[in-house]
């Protein structure tokens, strides 16, 4: 959907507001169309605008309407990328545990529909995860399993991510060394 794209063009740069705009009008044609995809991302983008706005209450809210309509048409893929979305929200409010849940759920799905580049990702949350929680050898394997994964599938964005955790993992551990 085209006005879904410029609302993610809109965030890349800040510009939440009119972000929200093509989002809004996403919303409306597709429910004019009964579109329920589009229902789905929409509300799906416009949890992501209240996320990047540090509203996580009103992202949850929009997340989970997306999480509804994707469970009743068994899109296991839009069901994934939710419990993605919804993991950021919990991650960020923070509530570890529940982010760690829906990390490990969207991995399960990701697994499930064997795509390699979500797969990455959603280890690489759960290793982030596991550090903020200070459990450093989970975090450490998740790492690793991201690392290979990205490597083995040439994954450009994904090897920058993982390179970048890794060494605030490194980071972690020597500030909690040095006390």
């Amino acid at each position: 959907m085209k006005l879904i794209s410029i609302c993610r063009e809109k965030c890349k740069v800040a510009q939440y507001t009119e972000a929200r705009k093509y989002a809004d009008a996403a919303m409306l044609l597709s429910q004019k169309a009964n579109y329920t995809n589009g229902i789905a991302e929409a509300n799906n983008h416009i949890g992501i605008i209240y996320w990047y706005i540090k509203e996580y209450d009103n992202a949850l809210s929009f997340h989970l309407k997306a999480l509804e309509i994707y469970q009743s048409e068994q899109s296991k893929s839009g069901i994934a990328f939710t419990f993605t979305r919804i993991g950021h929200a919990y991650a960020d409010m923070p509530d570890y545990d529940k982010a760690l849940n829906y990390f490990t759920k969207a991995l399960n799905l990701e697994l499930e529909l064997n795509n390699p580049i979500n797969i990455s990702k959603n280890l690489n949350l759960i290793g982030f995860i596991y550090t903020k929680q200070k459990e450093y050898d989970k975090a450490l394997k998740y790492y690793f399993e991201t690392f290979e994964l990205v490597h083995t599938h040439n994954y450009i964005r994904g090897q920058a991510a993982i390179h970048h955790d890794i060494a605030q993992f490194i980071f972690s551990k020597i500030k909690l060394m040095r006390r």
